[in-house]
C-alpha cells in the first residue's frame, strides 16, 4: 500500500492550528519559537582553548611527537564551555608523545586560552594566556 501525504486543506488546518498553540505554549516542546534556542542563558564570557603551532592557530590532532608539553596543564579556567575540546586535545597530547627516536620535533607549539566577551558591541577576546609549550611534528 503507497502512502499517501496529507491533503492541502488538512495541512493548512494543521498550521493554523499549530501557530496559536505554538505562541500561547512557547516555549514549551514541540510548540517552541527561536528565543528557546537563540538565548545565551544570562552568560557573556567563556574561556576558548588556542592551540598554536609556530605562532599560528593549529589543531592539535595535525601533530604528533609533543615535547615539553605537559598534557596536564591543558585546562581551561572557568567560565569555560568548551571543555569536551579542551579534554580531547589533552588526551591527543599525552598519547602522541615524542618516543626520542629520530631528530627532536621541529616546530613550536603553545597551548592556552583567551577569554571571549559577549557585549553591546559584539564578541571581544581578551590576550592569549599560555598554559604549557613544547614543540611538536607535523603529521
Amino acid at each position: 500500500m503507497k502512502p499517501t501525504l496529507p491533503t492541502p486543506r488538512v495541512a493548512i488546518l494543521v498550521a493554523l492550528a499549530y501557530a496559536p498553540l505554538a505562541a500561547w505554549f512557547s516555549p514549551i516542546f514541540p510548540f517552541c519559537t527561536v528565543p528557546m534556542y537563540a538565548d545565551i542563558g544570562g552568560y557573556h564570557t567563556s574561556h576558548v582553548p588556542i592551540f598554536l603551532a609556530d605562532g599560528e592557530p593549529a589543531d592539535p590532532a595535525d601533530f604528533v611527537d609533543f615535547t615539553g608539553m605537559d598534557a596536564e596543564a591543558i585546562v581551561l579556567p572557568p567560565p569555560a564551555s568548551l571543555d569536551f575540546v579542551t579534554e580531547r586535545h589533552r588526551w591527543w597530547v599525552s598519547t602522541h608523545a615524542w618516543n626520542e627516536e629520530g631528530p627532536p620535533p621541529p616546530v613550536e607549539v603553545a597551548y592556552g586560552w583567551a577569554l571571549y566577551e559577549a557585549g553591546d558591541h559584539g564578541v571581544e577576546r581578551g590576550p592569549f594566556h599560555v598554559e604549557t609549550r613544547g614543540h611538536a611534528r607535523l603529521r
